[in-house]
């Protein structure tokens, strides 16, 4: 252990030599980069050297470990960024605060080589938040505001959308103009060759989790500053979602699911919500399949048995349950949603394994692997993601009998609806201890 110290601090003094013995300064301070950014060393090796660490990498970024053909240093160092806050975001997560802002400065540069990594390292840090809210989340949330701000004083005065929000907008509108073999056919068009649809693919998949980044990152943020986070987020988050192919719909599910990430654990302890809380609410429910509205009931309920809201979590898993019920999507699991909150004490869910609510958010949106010009990657990864998510409504606990009386005539209302949307007629079914004729 003290020969491993002993050579991470010479490796660190190297970074901070104005001068070095070497014949090419410049290559030895972007190797050195290179070798602090993917080596695994132990916690105990890391944690007193986390904050030179992240000073180096800041160094780096800003183009001080070489001058000329500085992109090794910066790319090494957001690599680094990125391998240190996936492996031990408790220890990095508040050292890298300083970097966020040259980040984002690299995310929206003229260098396309550098965009990739950069984009990867603000999805580490959206990550890091994640983890430990606890930790810089003001912080984080103010960058957001700041880069935001200035984004919206460079808006043209015809378009809808900031600068860089205008360029993810037009690479999601891009994959939706996709004309596959099949519909050319139908259509008489011109299909789109497979190599363009790879580039394009790839480009709105970095363009969804940069958005679901800058999403996460900004906190409670997202709901106090509507008209400069959460509007346009949505705005740009709704193109995508309006495609029409499965694959591409559920990877901007994920990001959608980001929204409602920030939205409940924004909740707190809140009693109850101001106006602008319940139109976001609203506009959040306006796309409950993908699990969204399945996650977002997890998150209301689970772990939450002794929460002093908990009166406001069962009102809004009404709005939820009637919102899904209103769609052929979602009507199975609204019945299944109803059967665990009326399973009385003995359908309580096992203690062993509970649901965790940055679950919501798919590890595969941050870490990197939707960003695939083969779009049957994606697919695989869909399909694991989903098949983690089967389970998720029997983590729901059942409401107590006084809960449940209290809600009666709302279950029999969302019961009705669901079982008309799922194109169930003349229906009567028995859950628990109510019997519902629709």
């Amino acid at each position: 252990m003290p020969q491993c110290q002993a050579l991470l601090t010479a490796v660190l003094k190297i970074t901070v030599a104005p001068t070095l013995p070497t014949p090419n300064a410049r290559k030895t301070w972007s190797l050195t980069t290179s070798i602090l950014s993917s080596n695994v060393l132990p916690e105990a090796v890391i944690k007193p050297a986390s904050s030179r660490i992240a000073y180096t990498f800041q160094r780096a970024m800003e183009g001080e470990l070489g001058k000329e053909g500085k992109k090794g240093a910066i790319g090494e160092a957001l690599r680094g960024v990125q391998f240190y806050t996936f492996q031990r975001p408790h220890l990095f997560i508040s050292d890298f605060l300083p970097l966020l802002p040259l980040i984002l400065k690299l995310i929206i540069g003229n260098n396309a080589a550098l965009r990739g990594p950069a984009g990867s390292a603000l999805c580490a840090l959206a990550y890091g938040a994640m983890e430990y809210p606890e930790i810089a989340r003001e912080q984080f949330a103010k960058v957001i505001e700041a880069f935001m701000d200035a984004q919206v004083k460079k808006r043209k005065d015809k378009s809808t959308f900031a600068p860089f929000l205008e360029s993810l907008a037009a690479a999601f509108n891009k994959i939706n103009k996709i004309v596959y073999p099949k519909e050319a056919a139908e259509k008489g068009q011109t299909a789109t060759t497979s190599e363009e649809q790879g580039r394009v693919q790839q480009a709105a998949m970095w363009g969804l989790q940069v958005l679901s980044s800058l999403i996460l990152l900004s906190g409670p943020a997202l709901m106090s500053r509507q008209s400069l986070l959460f509007e346009p987020f949505m705005k740009a988050l709704e193109i995508l979602v309006s495609n029409k192919r499965v694959y591409v719909r559920t990877a901007a599910s994920y990001g959608w699911r980001a929204v409602a990430w920030v939205v409940l654990t924004s909740l707190g302890e809140k009693t109850s919500l101001t106006e602008e809380e319940q139109s976001i609410w609203m506009d959040i429910l306006s796309f409950v399949d993908k699990k969204i509205g399945v996650g977002i009931i997890c998150g209301l309920l689970c772990n939450q048995d002794n929460a002093v809201n908990r009166k406001t979590r069962r009102e809004l898993v009404i709005i939820t349950l009637k919102e899904m019920a209103r769609r052929r999507s979602t009507a199975a699991e609204v019945w299944e949603i109803l059967g665990r909150l009326l399973a009385g004490p003995e359908g309580a869910p096992s203690t062993e394994h509970q649901w965790v609510i940055n679950g919501l958010v798919p590890t595969v949106l941050l870490d990197g692997g939707l960003v695939e010009q083969d779009s049957k990657v994606i697919h695989g990864l869909i399909r694991e993601e989903q098949q983690q998510e089967v389970v998720w409504i029997q983590y729901i606990p059942p409401w107590t009998s006084e809960e449940c009386e209290d809600a009666k005539e709302d279950f029999a209302e969302i019961w009705s609806n669901a079982v008309k949307s799922g194109g169930i007629e003349n229906s009567s079914i028995s859950v628990g201890p109510y019997y519902v004729i629709p």
